[in-house]
Formats: structure tokens, C-alpha cells, sequence
């Protein structure tokens, strides 16, 4: 094979993952403009420890199980900030919105 067919290829690769990046990110910009997918994306983010530490003190296991389900919850995340970072910025927003009206209500 000559040195213009791999560059060619390699190429035409580098298109391909680009057309298919592109097109997650129009099913991750879809899927989220809905706010009730949003908030339940927020439910699982959270769940899986994206904005806390997995470390666990008295239970090496319970830090790796932890760090997996955080790897899982980064996944999701880095597709949405790969996609349109102010849907990330939206989506906190809104769960900040929910905490203050909860507050509020608990006056």
C-alpha cells in the first residue's frame, strides 16, 4: 500500500468519527431540550457521584464501586459538554431553581 493510500484512509477515518461525533451530538442536543429529560439526566449525574469524591476511608471496594459509577456519570457528562456546554450550564441552573423554590417553600 502505498503512503497516499493510508493518509487517504486515515483520512476518510477522521471523517467518519467526525460525521458519527456529530451525530451524537444532535442526539444529545434533541434528547435535552426537554426539561424533564434534563432534570432526570441531573438525577443520574448525581447519583453517580460526578461532583463527589469516591473515596470511601474504610472500604477500598466501596471507593472502586463508587469511581465506577462516576466514570459512567462522566461519560454522560463529557458527551453533553461535548455536544453544547450550556446545556450543561442549563441543566444546573435548573436544579439550583429547584433547591431555591424548595427552600423557599420550607418558609
Amino acid at each position: 500500500m502505498s503512503k497516499f493510500n493510508i493518509e487517504d484512509e486515515i483520512e476518510d477515518q477522521e471523517t467518519k468519527q467526525n460525521d458519527e461525533q456529530q451525530a451524537l451530538n444532535l442526539q444529545v442536543i434533541n434528547s435535552l431540550s426537554d426539561r424533564n429529560v434534563r432534570a432526570w439526566i441531573w438525577r443520574i449525574l448525581e447519583s453517580s457521584g460526578v461532583l463527589a469524591s469516591s473515596y470511601r476511608d474504610t472500604n477500598p471496594h466501596g471507593t472502586a464501586f463508587n469511581e465506577g459509577k462516576r466514570s459512567v456519570g462522566l461519560g454522560i457528562l463529557d458527551d453533553i459538554i461535548a455536544a453544547d456546554p450550556n446545556i450543561w450550564v442549563q441543566i444546573q441552573t435548573e436544579w439550583l431553581n429547584e433547591i431555591r423554590g424548595h427552600q423557599s417553600d420550607e418558609k
